[in-house]
This record gives structure tokens, sequence and C-alpha cells, in this order.
């Protein structure tokens, strides 16, 4: 128990050196060790942006597990992993060389798109992986000797691949090292931002990254995955979240004269749900906004 806080306190000052890290109390274990931001220093001004949270194991196995346990096993354990507000990652701490690996977690994200979500147990783990060499789908796999109810009964593996970034204390010195690090970090901070916009907006569309090499911007391929759902109800949902955006962009094409374009956006914007149908924009211009039925306002 003390090394493992050792552990942690070293944890934190690595993460220090890209930015802020602030650990989450004890009493309030909700699945990550620490909520962080990146730093940036221009003109003499340090700012902080591209938080996350991130969970910290220093175990001689590499490998995260949640809903690790039958008898304590409970939903949260699990369902909290598709919910996070921050992108999520893991980091494992080095014993030999203290130095540490932060992963990406964004396989999380097929298992969520296909609607796996009453998985009994979720693993993290890394694995080491040429250039070029993509990471695999997750594996799904029976538990033995599993209680019925707590889950599907099953176990999914998600293939980390290679460490997105490692941190060293050496780096503290090397202001140009940390930046690049933290480059790597806000594009993967990026892309989890819209994965999370797009789940809250009830859109299956996610971005998984595929294949990374550790500490370079250049090798980062990512996939993404579109859900085909033809329920109703999930068409509804994708008017809903177009519904402004595709309405600012009819008044912007109109500012600038491309009356073909504003009347195909039209056509669609007359599906969109009556409650996004504002009077007022009838009333700002009738002929551009015609197809708002004033009395559905």
């Amino acid at each position: 128990m003390h090394k493992g806080n050792v552990y942690e306190i070293l944890a934190d000052f690595l993460l220090t050196i890209l930015g802020s890290a602030n650990p989450q109390r004890r009493q309030f274990d909700e699945g990550y060790d620490f909520y962080c931001s990146l730093s940036d220093e221009e003109n003499g001004l340090l700012t902080f942006d591209f938080p996350f949270t991130i969970q910290i194991k220093s175990g001689a196995k590499f490998e995260m597990k949640y809903g690790k346990q039958v008898s304590k096993w409970k939903i949260q354990d699990i369902s909290w992993l598709y919910n996070h507000a921050t992108p999520f990652f893991v980091g494992f701490i080095n014993k030999t060389d203290k130095t540490l690996s932060i992963y990406d977690t964004t396989g999380i994200w097929y298992l969520y798109g296909q609607r796996t979500l009453n998985c009994s147990r979720i693993i993290f783990k890394p694995s080491k992986k040429p250039d070029g060499e993509r990471r695999e789908l997750p594996k799904k796999s029976k538990l033995k000797n599993w209680q019925d109810g707590k889950g599907d009964g099953y176990k999914y593996e998600i293939d980390l691949g290679n460490p997105l970034v490692t941190i060293s204390t050496e780096d503290i010195d090397k202001p140009d090292t940390i930046k690049q690090k933290q480059s790597v970090l806000k594009q993967i901070i990026s892309i989890e931002r819209e994965n999370i916009t797009n789940r809250n907006l009830g859109i299956y569309c996610f971005k998984e990254i595929k294949q990374n090499t550790t500490n370079k911007t250049e090798n980062i391929e990512w996939g993404i995955q579109i859900l085909g759902n033809y329920d109703e109800m999930y068409i509804s949902r994708i008017y809903e979240s177009i519904s402004y955006g595709l309405i600012s962009l009819t008044l912007n094409l109109n500012a600038h004269d491309r009356p073909t374009e504003v009347a195909a956006i039209k056509e669609v914007l007359k599906n969109i749900p009556n409650h996004r149908k504002h009077k007022q924009l009838y009333d700002q211009d009738q002929i551009l906004f015609s197809w708002v039925k004033v009395e559905d306002c």
C-alpha cells in the first residue's frame, strides 16, 4: 500500500511536467486518479487547457481491469467508462526506469457503437505494435464461474497498442520534448472531445485510434465508426442535433448569395422538430424561413 502511494506521488510529479494534475479525493473515488490539463506558455503567459482524466497503475502487470470481482460487481463499475465527460486515459508506471506511459481508451467507442453496454468486465491491455500495424478489435470471451444477472457474462479485452507518450524525470529540462508530447495528447483529446459531443447528441459516430508511434504526432491513424440505424427515434435525434447548425449555415449562405445551396438545405430543414422552428426566424425573413409553420411555433 505504501509503495503504491509513493508511485502515485511519482505519477503526480510526472503529469505536472505536462501541465496541472489534481488528485482525486479518496472518499470521492470516481474511477480516475487525476484530473489534469496541459500547459502552454507564450510570451511569458502560462495558460492551461485540454483537460483530461487519467487512472494510474503501478503494478507488475500492465493492464487495467473494470468489473474485476463477481462478488462486488455492480453495473456502475462499467457504465462510467461510457459516460465520462472529459477524455479518459490510463497510465502505467514502470517501476524499473520510473517512467509513466499514457494510453488512450478510444477503443471503448467500438463497444459503445455496437451497443455492447452490459459488459461484465472490460480490460485495457497495452501491446507493442511496429509502425504500420493496427490495433486489434476488442476480444470477447466467456467468463468462467460468473453469476447470472451481473452483466452479460463476458469479458472484453481492448487493445491499447503503443503508449501515446512516455514521461520521465529527464523531460523536465527539455521544453521542446515536453511541447512535442503535449501536441500528441492535444490531438487525441480533440478526437475524444468530438466523440463525447456525438455521444451527448445521441449520434453513433465515433473515432478510434488504430495505430500510433509513441511521442510522435506524424503516425497517428484513426478509424471512424458510423452506425446505420433506421429507428425512427434515432432519425429524429439526428435532425435535432444538426438543426441549429443548418439554420446558421442557411443564414450565411444567403448572405453570400448562394441560392442553390440555400434551397437544398431548406428542404432538409422542413423535417426538423417543431420546437426548433422559432417564430423569430420567420419574422426575421419570411421568404428565407418560409418552411417555418408559424402555427407550430
